[in-house]
């Protein structure tokens, strides 16, 4: 039996092979690493790793789903706070948010919240087949102008606030600057066409000057951010 202080150790390309390419070097947990992750979570009445993240994700209930190999239920539940789990998954300071936060973090170490997460958004990735259910429209449109983190969620969460589809402008853009952290690029170009399996619409590298586009968002917009 494993042991529930420590965390289920993640896989990693050996240093020989990721010296030969550009390829993630963490791998993440398969489905069964998974599971035995989410065994060590306790379920906590006032989940203290909820406070530690900064969106609030229902961190125990995706987990527990997880525990069930519920993995559809899991994305559906972080997809509730966040737009990019594959991303945050990744990159997330999560030992000082939601896991420096974890009870079990106390004697021992805190659950792989973010090997979990990012587990949970990959396997989504990988089965998902059908569109997300949309609110019905209000009637109001709102433009996003540009692709960073911040634009690609705030045009999720207004997407699912009933707002007509918005557009996000993408000025001289190609997919995400991964110069700074070493991820996969298909795992990022992933997480944003999930924001654009919505009803998101996007005008993709125009002609435009970034001043030009936020222009024409004022002039046909309600909103724009």
């Amino acid at each position: 039996m494993a042991d529930v202080l420590k965390k289920v150790p993640v896989r990693e390309q050996d240093p020989k092979v990721r010296a030969t390419n550009f390829n993630e070097v963490c791998l993440g947990y398969n489905e069964e690493e998974a599971v035995e992750e989410a065994k060590r979570c306790l379920n906590c009445k006032n989940a203290r790793c909820i406070e530690g993240c900064p969106v609030n994700i229902k961190i125990n209930e995706f987990i527990a789903q997880v525990k069930e190999r519920d993995f559809a239920g899991a994305y559906q539940t972080i997809s509730r706070s966040s737009a990019l789990p594959a991303v945050c998954g990744r990159v997330c300071p999560q030992e000082s948010q939601c896991e420096g936060k974890c009870v079990r973090g106390i004697k021992g170490e805190g659950v792989g919240i973010g090997r979990l997460e990012r587990y949970v958004a990959d396997w989504h990735r990988e089965h998902a087949t059908e569109k997300p259910a949309m609110p019905e429209s209000n009637g109001h449109k709102v433009a996003i102008v540009g692709a960073g983190p911040s634009g690609l969620t705030a045009a999720g969460d207004v997407d699912f606030s009933k707002f007509d589809p918005i557009t996000v402008a993408f000025y001289n853009w190609s997919y995400v600057d991964t110069s700074t952290c070493e991820i996969y690029d298909s795992y990022i170009t992933s997480a944003v066409w999930d924001v654009f399996n919505t009803d998101v619409q996007s005008m993709l590298n125009g002609e435009l000057t970034p001043e030009q586009v936020a222009q024409n968002a004022q002039a046909a917009y309600e909103a724009n951010y």
